[in-house]
């Protein structure tokens, strides 16, 4: 990802006829109006991570004084240079994006200003590859540096869902007292020209983590009931009609890489839903997407981000089981056998929620099939991501020869 995401998001923000000044484009022609925002690339336009505003200063410093710590040490210690280098000075950094306009052209900086009611610095979130389910965000400060909200865009048809979804599960979540977890607040959610927007509150992120994340599985069993919970068979549950109508839909999706990968999730998940069809299971929500890069554990709640894949009526322990998959495949551990110990292991991780054991490894196998009918339905498959090809890696644990005769 290099210069012409850079562009491309920019562009979105900045519609015409703002001009851009993109480094390694074109310079624009002719007589340029006034300069209306300027950014500095990080760490450089090849590679773009964050556009950093230059002026004023405290806007600029404000950005990086409040970003999360990134997962990884070398990526903190990146981190912490940029923020001792533009503590000094802009001048290390060389790549710069200019944007030239006249006062009372709509741009996305214009209209949240109108919408928070006050003036506006934006910080670009970039990011890394590009995935089906990309959406610009942007952090947004006040004229003092200090952090007001992010936003987000739904450009297309998934991400317009997406910003949609997760505004309606901000507006639930809100409601519901919870405690344990901290959600973002919803601040606006709307259409801005052609994109869905949502604008949500700022979490302090910048605080120390309480350490070892001993109040996450309180947290997640809290949200797995914030709108109630039912008890049915998998068999007359509405989750089993929904999660079949999505796995049909994959298996007959057109131009994918490897077209058997769909059907033979929809045979393993009707092998599945055949077998544990009579078993009793309790149901509730799960957040969709609760990794560690999606919370940050205080001393008596834990702070959760990232609401777009918020989902009502799945079985109970969705949550504690994605997270446990996500540790396992970040610290190193193969995908395929991370999923297979996720399956053996299932009533350990499900026990907060007062699953029985003897249904933990039905939860654990539902869990595979429903994440991989969303990678198919969001084409992860075309990203070439760890967890892209689910056929090397999900399709074993779920296969027929993996399900007990009867649970």
């Amino acid at each position: 990802m290099g210069t012409e995401h850079l562009a491309e998001l920019v562009r979105l923000l900045y519609p015409e006829p703002h001009v851009l000044d993109i480094p390694g484009a074109p310079a624009p022609p002719g007589r340029r109006p006034p300069v209306v925002a300027e950014y500095l690339v990080i760490p450089h336009a090849r590679r773009p991570r964050l556009g950093l505003p230059v002026r004023p200063r405290a806007t600029r410093l404000g950005a990086l004084r409040h970003a999360p710590a990134p997962r990884h040490g070398r990526d903190r210690l990146r981190l912490a240079a940029v923020r001792a280098a533009l503590g000094a000075s802009c001048a290390p950094f060389r790549s710069r994006v200019r944007v030239f306009g006249t006062a009372g052209e709509d741009s996305l900086q214009a209209y949240l200003g109108q919408v928070l009611g006050e003036p506006v610095a934006l910080c670009l979130y970039i990011g890394g590859a590009r995935r089906a389910n990309h959406k610009p965000v942007v952090e947004i400060l006040d004229a003092g540096g200090r952090p007001i909200g992010f936003a987000k865009l739904g450009v297309n048809a998934l991400t317009r869902d997406l910003v949609r979804a997760e505004a309606g599960a901000l507006a639930v979540l809100g409601a519901a007292g919870l405690r344990r977890a901290t959600v973002p607040p919803l601040r606006h959610a709307g259409r801005w020209r052609d994109h869905e927007l949502l604008v949500q509150g700022v979490l302090p992120v910048w605080q120390r983590p309480a350490g070892p994340a001993g109040a996450v599985p309180g947290a997640m069993v809290e949200v797995a009931g914030a709108s109630g919970t039912a008890v049915a068979t998998l068999g007359g549950s509405g989750y089993r009609d929904l999660l079949e109508r999505r796995l049909d839909a994959v298996a007959g999706r057109p131009g994918v890489r490897d077209p058997h990968v769909g059907p033979a999730l929809r045979a393993a998940a009707r092998h599945v839903l055949a077998r544990g069809g009579g078993v009793t299971l309790a149901f509730g929500n799960w957040h969709g997407d609760w990794t560690p890069w999606n919370m940050h554990p205080l001393r008596d709640t834990v702070l959760v981000w990232d609401w777009e894949r918020f989902t009502q009526g799945v079985p109970l322990g969705f949550d504690a089981l994605h997270c446990a998959l996500a540790r396992a495949v970040d610290a190193g551990t193969g995908p395929g056998e991370a999923a297979a110990a996720l399956v053996r292991d299932a009533a350990g991780h499900l026990a907060p929620y007062g699953v029985p054991a003897a249904t933990a490894e039905l939860t654990a196998l539902l869990y595979l099939l429903d994440v991989g009918a969303r990678y198919l339905a969001d084409r992860l498959d075309e990203a070439g991501q760890r967890l892209s090809a689910i056929g090397d890696w999900l399709l074993p644990a779920v296969r027929p020869a993996q399900v007990p005769a009867r649970w």
